[in-house]
C-alpha cells in the first residue's frame, strides 16, 4: 500500500527526503486515518499507478548543500536506540556514512559472504544536488564508487528474496520491473499479472533480462547478488545478499541495507526493533512451556528438532541425505523450545560442514527415529502435488509402516506451506514458487511462530487468514496452500490491520517521527510482546 505524504511537500529538501508524492487536491488527510475496514485492492493500485509516474528527481530541484540533511532519527540505528551515529556498521556485512548530502554505503564481504563476494562502495545522493567526488573532510571517495540519486524511484527484481524487505517498507510500488517467476507475494502477483509491473524472464544464457533491465527508464536500481543472478551489467545493479547471513535475525536486519536507497531507515529501524523483539517474545513463551513440562528431566528429555532431506549428486546421481543445521535453522529450532539436531564435533572445527551426511538409508533412518519434529526440506519439482506418500518415498520412508523409520507422535512438516500459482504475465508456464524462499528471509518471527503453533499446537495460536504459512504437516495430509493474485485483497487487509505479528511499516503507524510526539524503542518492543502474548492459547 503506496503511503502519500501527510502533508504538501513545500521545499525542495523535504522532496529529496521522502519518496512519497504531494497530496493532490482530490486527496484529503482523511484517507490516510487507519479505519477498520480493509483498504480496497483498486485504491491500492491507482496509488501505484500515481507514485510511479513521477519523476525520480523533478527537474530544477536544487538542495543546500551546506546544512546537514539527515538527523539521528533518520540514520541506520544498530541498538535498540531509536536514533543512528554518522558512522554506523552492521554486523560485518556493511556500512553507512552519512555526509552532510549523501550517504556512502559500503559492502564489506565479511566471514559469511557469498562465494565471489567483491567490497563495493555506492554514494547516495539527495536529488536536487551535484554527485560528490570527495567526502566534507576532503578525503576522496573511491573512484569504482556508483553514484545513485535518492530517494530511488523504480527498481528492478530479478530475484524474490528482495521482494518482502521491500514490502515491509511499503514501497511495493517501487517495483517497475520483475522477473514474476518465483514470486510468490499475492499483491506483486496481481500488478504484474494486470501489467502495472513489466515483466520479463531472467533466463540463463540469454541476455533478455539484462538488456531490459539497463534500458528501463523507470528503473534506477537493479538488487542482485554476488552470484550476478539478474545483473545488468551496468551502474544500476546493487549487490543485496541477505540470505548469506548465516542467522535467522541478521537475514532480516538486511531491511536496513534496502531502505538507504529510499530514506527509509527510520522505518527500517522500527520494523526490525519489532522483528526482533517478537523472535524473542515467542522464543520466551516456548521456553517456558517447555519447562514446565520437561524442566525437571534432563535437556533430552525435550523436544527435539532437526532439518532434512534428500540429496542427489548432479554429476553422479548419487544420492545421500543430510541432517542440516546452520546456524538460522538452529535458531527456529531454539526459538520453538526444541532442541536442535547437530554434530557438536562438526560444529568445534574452524569451518563446519553444519550438517551430518548419510550414504546409508539405515543409518539416516536411525537418526530419523530421534527427532520429534522433523523439517524435510528435499526438492520436489511438482511440489502442489507433492502428498505424503510423495514426501515419505523421498526420506526412504515405507508409508505403510512409518514406524519402522520415525519415532511414535513425531512431527513431519516441509517449508511448502504457501506456494504460488504457478500463473504469471510470461508467455511460458512458471512453477509453484514457495514463499519460504521470499518472506521467511524478512520475517523469521513470523516462521518462528508458525514453527512454535506446530510444536506446541494447544498452547500457541496460528498465525491469521492474511499472513504468510511456512509449514504443512505431512503425516496428518496437508497439502500446500496456493495462493495467486486473488488473495491480495485478504493479504492487504491483514496488513493494514496489522495482524501479522510484525507487520509494513505504514505511513500512519504511530512511533514513526512525523505522526508521534516522541518515540521509544521500548514503547515498540512492549506493543509487540503483547501480540505474542496474544497468540498462546488460553
Amino acid at each position: 500500500m503506496p503511503s502519500p505524504a501527510l502533508a504538501r511537500l513545500e521545499t525542495p529538501s523535504a522532496a529529496c527526503r521522502s519518496r512519497n508524492p504531494p497530496l493532490r487536491d482530490s486527496q484529503s488527510s482523511a484517507a490516510l486515518t487507519r479505519v477498520p475496514d480493509p483498504i480496497p485492492l483498486q485504491a491500492l493500485l491507482v496509488a501505484s499507478a500515481v507514485a510511479s509516474a513521477r519523476a525520480a528527481c523533478p527537474s530544477g530541484t536544487s538542495l543546500d548543500t551546506s546544512i546537514e540533511h539527515f538527523p539521528a532519527a533518520q540514520r541506520i540505528a544498530t541498538d535498540d536506540s531509536a536514533y543512528g551515529a554518522s558512522e554506523v556498521t552492521v554486523a560485518s556485512d556493511f556500512s553507512v556514512h552519512y555526509d552532510t548530502y549523501f550517504k556512502v554505503v559500503r559492502t564489506h564481504c565479511g566471514p559469511h559472504a557469498m562465494w565471489g563476494c567483491v567490497p563495493r562502495t555506492y554514494v547516495l545522493t539527495l536529488c536536487g544536488a551535484t554527485a560528490p567526488v570527495q567526502y566534507a573532510n576532503g578525503t576522496a571517495l573511491p573512484a569504482d564508487a556508483k553514484h545513485f540519486t535518492i530517494p530511488v524511484e523504480g527498481v528492478a527484481l530479478p530475484g524474490s528474496t528482495p521482494v518482502t524487505f521491500l514490502e515491509m517498507l511499503d514501497l511495493r510500488d517501487a517495483v517497475e520491473l520483475l522477473d514474476p517467476t518465483y514470486v510468490h507475494s499475492p499483491c506483486l502477483q496481481h500488478l504484474e499479472e494486470t501489467e502495472q509491473i513489466d515483466t520479463t524472464k531472467n533466463e540463463y544464457d540469454t541476455t533478455t533480462w539484462a538488456d531490459r533491465a539497463a534500458a528501463h527508464e523507470d528503473v534506477q536500481v537493479v538488487f542482485t547478488d554476488s552470484y550476478g543472478t539478474g545483473a545488468s551489467g551496468t551502474d544500476k545493479d546493487v549487490v543485496f545478499d541477505a540470505t548469506a547471513d548465516p542467522g535467522a535475525l541478521a537475514r532480516a536486519e538486511w531491511i536496513k541495507f534496502i531502505s538507504v536507497f529510499f530514506n527509509a531507515e527510520e522505518k527500517a529501524n522500527l520494523y526490525f526493533a519489532r522483528e526482533k523483539a517478537a523472535f524473542e517474545a515467542t522464543s520466551a513463551s516456548t521456553a517456558s512451556l517447555s519447562a514446565s513440562l520437561y524442566g525437571g528431566e534432563s535437556a533430552s528429555a525435550g523436544k527435539t528438532c532437526a532439518w532434512v532431506q534428500k540429496s542427489v549428486d548432479w554429476y553422479t546421481q548419487a544420492i545421500s541425505y543430510e541432517v542440516s543445521y546452520t546456524t538460522y535453522k538452529q535458531e527456529l529450532c531454539v526459538g520453538a523450545g526444541m532442541t536442535p539436531a547437530v554434530d557438536a564435533t562438526d560444529l568445534a572445527l574452524t569451518a563446519p560442514a553444519y550438517k551430518m551426511v548419510f550414504t546409508s538409508l539405515d543409518d539416516f533412518h536411525a537418526k530419523l527415529k530421534t527427532y520429534d519434529v522433523i523439517i524435510d526440506e528435499t526438492y520436489q519439482y511438482d511440489v502442489v502435488n507433492a502428498a505424503k506418500d510423495v514426501v515419505l518415498d523421498s526420506l526412504g520412508v515405507d508409508p505403510d509402516d512409518v514406524s519402522a523409520s520415525l519415532k511414535p507422535g513425531a512431527l513431519l512438516l516441509r517449508t511448502d506451506g504457501h506456494v504460488t500459482d504457478a500463473v504469471t504475465n510470461l508467455t511460458d508456464a512458471s512453477g509453484n514458487a514457495m514463499d519460504w524462499y521470499e518472506s521467511a528471509v524478512a520475517r523469521p518471527a513470523l516462521v518462528l511462530a508458525d514453527l512454535a503453533h506446530r510444536a506446541w499446537p494447544e498452547d500457541i495460536a496460528a498465525p491469521p487468514a492474511g499472513c504468510a504459512r511456512y509449514f504443512r504437516d505431512v503425516l496428518a495430509g496437508e497439502m500446500p496452500v496456493v495462493n495467486g493474485k486473488d488473495e491480495c485483497d485478504v493479504w492487504i487487509a491483514a496488513e493494514n490491520e496489522q495482524m501479522c505479528l510484525n507487520n509494513p511499516v505504514l505511513a500512519w503507524d504511530a512511533e514513526l517521527e512525523a505522526n508521534a510526539a516522541s518515540k521509544t524503542i521500548g514503547a515498540v518492543a512492549a506493543m509487540v510482546v503483547g501480540a505474542v502474548a496474544a497468540m498462546l492459547v488460553a
